[in-house]
């Protein structure tokens, strides 16, 4: 698994992609990059929102399941 938070996690967090385009726009990210490459989790981590949380918490899960 790639060290990236991508889309795929944004969905499994029952999140919609216009309001993930919001949330980028809101914070300076570039969309399509995001779509193209995905973002570093310290990155998001650096933002304090729920939507983020969410995102992160999915992917952490993701992150302990493969480890284990």
């Amino acid at each position: 698994m790639d060290n990236r938070i991508t889309i795929y996690h944004v969905r499994k967090a029952g999140l919609c992609s216009r309001g993930a385009r919001a949330f980028a726009v809101k914070n300076n990210m570039d969309w399509s990059l995001f779509l193209r490459e995905g973002i570093s989790p310290d990155k998001v981590r650096e933002i304090n929102d729920a939507m983020a949380k969410q995102v992160l918490r999915v992917y952490d899960e993701e992150r302990k399941a493969i480890k284990d």
